[in-house]
This record gives C-alpha cells, sequence and structure tokens, in this order.
C-alpha cells in the first residue's frame, strides 16, 4: 500500500489484524511507520461498532510507533468518522472501491500506484485516505488531495484522490 511493506495475516489466533507491516514515508529517515489493519468488505457503510471493535485492537499495540488502518470498499457514516476522530488510539480509515467483487485484503494487499496521476489499479480506486488527531504526528508532510480531470468521452470531471509526501507523489 503506498509503498509500505505490509504482509496478509489471517487465522484464528490473527488478535483481530488483517494486516500488519512497516510504512516508510521517507527513505533518507530510520523511522518506520508501524501499521495494523483490518479490511472490512461490507455492501453498505461502515458504523460506529466496527471503529469500536477495532480500539480493542488498537489497544494492545504501542501508540507511539503503530498506527491503526481500517479498509472498506464502501466508505464510513457520520456516526463511524466521529468516533474514529475522537478515539484515543491513533486511526485511519482507509475507503478502497473496488471494481469487482474480491476480497478485500487480497485487494488491499495487491494496491500500487500508476504512472498515471489518478488513485487506479487493476483492482480498485482510493477514494479517500483520512486519519485522527492522535495519527497525526505520524503523518507531517503527507497531503491527500482531490484532483479533478475532465473526461473528454464523458464530458465530466472525474475525481480522483491524490496522496503527496513532501511534495512527491504517493498516489
Amino acid at each position: 500500500m503506498l509503498g509500505a511493506n505490509l504482509k496478509r495475516n489471517g487465522g484464528a489466533n490473527d488478535l483481530g489484524i488483517d494486516f500488519s507491516g512497516f510504512w516508510k514515508l521517507d527513505p533518507l529517515s530510520n523511522n518506520n511507520i508501524y501499521l495494523v489493519g483490518q479490511c472490512k468488505n461490507y455492501s453498505s457503510t461502515l458504523g460506529p461498532a466496527i471503529i469500536r471493535e477495532f480500539e480493542g485492537v488498537m489497544s494492545r499495540q504501542n501508540e507511539n510507533d503503530t498506527v491503526g488502518i481500517l479498509s472498506c470498499p464502501n466508505g464510513f457514516s457520520a456516526k463511524a468518522i466521529e468516533t474514529a476522530m475522537s478515539s484515543k488510539y491513533p486511526l485511519s480509515l482507509l475507503t478502497i472501491r473496488f471494481n469487482h467483487n474480491e476480497n478485500s485484503v487480497k485487494n488491499i494487499n495487491s494496491l500500487r500506484v500508476e504512472n498515471k496521476n489518478t488513485a487506479k489499479n487493476d483492482s480498485g480506486i482510493i477514494e479517500s485516505f483520512i486519519w485522527n488527531r492522535v495519527a497525526v504526528k505520524f503523518f507531517t508532510d503527507l497531503v491527500v488531495t482531490q484532483k479533478y480531470t475532465m473526461n473528454n468521452t464523458l464530458d465530466q470531471y472525474e475525481r480522483n484522490v491524490s496522496i503527496i509526501y513532501k511534495d512527491k507523489l504517493l498516489y
């Protein structure tokens, strides 16, 4: 994911973690951000109960070097976002819309940056990436913004997410 080195977890003893690994945003730094995450492939937006359950996972992590990522294809309800934003744990919410019905864990592990300036890959599109105030210290100099490009075929604008770190386009 965006240059992160992630491995897929899973099974009966995964402690609620679908993937984990490190994200080194700055190759010139020795700082790694440890990531743990869950992928929820629900057909509707995720509600606050899922966030609260994930806080249980985060309660077993080191808050000084770990960010929790909750990923889903259909976004988060307003209450879920409010719950995540007020959490005492460093949390990030990632919405990836998939082009076909496959397992979210498989898709998030295969995520890669395209050469074009769009947020697309073989299996999905990053639609949003937000984090709470506790996670801000991990994402200094990281900017997530919307990019609008004209689709000449449809004569309308397409909205894509751009993720930038220190003036370098990551996604």
